[in-house]
């Protein structure tokens, strides 16, 4: 369920506790492709712990490379008023006028040459998750005049743990397919989508999009 369209959006480094972070997934962070093709899970260390919509505080771990300037997407239910409040707008940075917020993230070009190697997008819209069970859905579809099948790996995240308040970033591998789509784990995360990917049969590259 997606939240509602808003027009501001800020963020304030407060040292909030974030709830229990999303749990390891079951399956191998590689899987539906050639595990050597993504790198282990790597730490990364949120730049602040609340975001701020609309005036109001949300318990979000906000990463370093969030866009507020991007295309910006709200994924998973409200928070409950005991999980947010109000701050003073002095701490708040609002999001910028020419920003594209969204119910949905866009389309993003994404060409992979054929030659085997593995190569990584654009990043793609800013995504939002409100609470430690949020997803991120990603979908690829191929152009109609590129014949080639892409391996494909969206990112994704879960925490580390609670007492360092660090997240691990991982790629999930989501199978190889002319056009395709997949779920990973993303948690009360703010965030930029991205995906890497390779050709399934070089030298036929693959061109299309993501989102």
């Amino acid at each position: 369920m997606q939240a509602k369209v808003f027009r501001h959006l800020s963020y304030a480094a407060a040292a909030a506790i974030i709830g229990a972070g999303v749990i390891v997934p079951t399956t191998s962070y590689a899987a539906g492709g050639d595990a050597s093709r993504n790198p282990a899970p790597t730490p990364v260390k949120p730049i602040a712990n609340q975001l701020i919509i609309d005036g109001v505080t949300y318990d979000v771990a906000v990463l370093p490379d969030f866009n507020p300037t991007a295309d910006v997407v709200v994924a998973g239910p409200p928070q409950s008023s005991s999980q947010k409040s109000t701050i003073p707008s002095t701490d708040a940075v609002t999001l910028s006028p020419d920003a594209s917020v969204q119910s949905g993230c866009g389309s993003y070009d994404f060409s992979i040459p054929g030659t085997g190697a593995t190569y990584t997008s654009v990043p793609g819209c800013s995504y939002i998750g409100t609470t430690a069970s949020t997803n991120a859905a990603y979908t690829w579809s191929g152009n109609f005049n590129s014949n080639g099948k892409a391996c494909m790996s969206g990112k994704g995240y879960y925490r580390q743990s609670q007492a360092n308040n660090v997240y691990l970033v991982y790629w999930r591998g989501l199978g190889c397919a002319h056009s395709g789509s997949g779920i990973v784990s993303w948690g009360a995360v703010a965030s930029t989508k991205q995906m890497r990917g390779y050709v399934a049969a070089p030298p036929v590259g693959w061109g299309g999009s993501f989102t």
